[in-house]
Formats: C-alpha cells, structure tokens, sequence
C-alpha cells in the first residue's frame, strides 16, 4: 500500500488581484507540472505542502493502490472536511454520501486511471440540504515507480447556492 505523509492543513490566502492565477485548479496544475519534471507522473514525496498552502486546504488525496474501483480518501484538507460535515479521511469513496462534494469530485477518479493525464472537470449538484452546489475540480495523477498511478492529488473549490443561471438544470 502507499504511504500518504501525514500533513496539515493551512488557512487559504486572500485572493490577489495580481497577474497571479486565482483558479484553484490551474494554480494545481502548474504545480504538478512543476514537479513532474521529465517524467510521466510525480510521485507522493514530489507534493509538499508546504509549497502549497493556500490549496492545501481544498485538496485530497486518493489511494488507488490497492483497490482502483473503489479508492480510499487519505487525505482530505480542512475545507473539504468542513463542506462534507464530518471526518472522512480513510473512508472508501463508495462510502460518501451521494449527495457531496466529495463524492462529486471523486467520480472522475476512473477516467484519470484510464487516460493517465490530470483531468479537470466542472460540475454542479444538490446538496443534502437540496441547495444547489458549483464545483470546480482536478485530479493530478501519482506513482511511485513512474508506471503505475497509485495516487491521485485531487483539488476542489465549491461555490454553494449560486445564481440560477449558473446551474445545470
């Protein structure tokens, strides 16, 4: 099985008006891009983070290793954590309630194992409180060998209750 390094979690930073990127999941992706360097996929001791802790927070981290229909959550950032309601970290994703964000961005994990590349995805779903959810997402993937993924680096950010307009019916 993989080995997640323990971590914690950081408050997000305020976002800049800058020429800095503010999407979550590009910013995600120049950082794996950044430590991918020439090879096919970084591994888990790549992610520091430390490097980044404005994402941290909104990130998570699948293990595909030992079951890759059904991966287990280990890390899950404060966050996601808070938009979920409750502890989740080594849960299954099978485990989650339907009706969440994490289960929400969690559903691509297959396609990231069949295709090998990060994939990024925008969706929008109800919540338990049947409020309307947008959801911005990307999943990153791992390996330990350079071959096989065995982890995948997921970020999301939420935005709850959104203009009508802004749903999928």
């Amino acid at each position: 099985m993989t080995e997640v390094a323990n971590v914690t979690g950081a408050s997000p930073e305020p976002a800049r008006r800058s020429g800095r990127e503010r999407r979550l999941v590009l910013r995600l992706l120049d950082y794996w891009r950044g430590v991918v360097g020439d090879r096919t996929y970084p591994s888990m001791s790549d992610i520091r983070s430390d490097d980044i802790t404005d994402m941290w927070p909104f990130c998570f981290i699948l293990d595909v290793d030992d079951n890759k229909e059904d991966p287990i959550l280990r890390y899950v950032g404060e966050e996601l954590v808070a938009c979920y309601g409750a502890p989740c970290e080594n849960l299954r994703v099978s485990e989650l309630r339907k009706d969440s964000l994490l289960a929400c961005v969690t559903a691509y994990a297959g396609e990231i194992l069949r295709k090998g590349v990060p994939i990024s995805y925008g969706d929008s779903f109800k919540g338990e409180d049947g409020e309307g959810v947008l959801c911005r997402s990307i999943l990153l993937p791992l390996s330990d060998d350079d071959e096989t993924i065995s982890l995948i680096l997921g970020g999301a950010n939420y935005l709850k209750n959104p203009k009508p307009n802004r749903m999928k019916n």
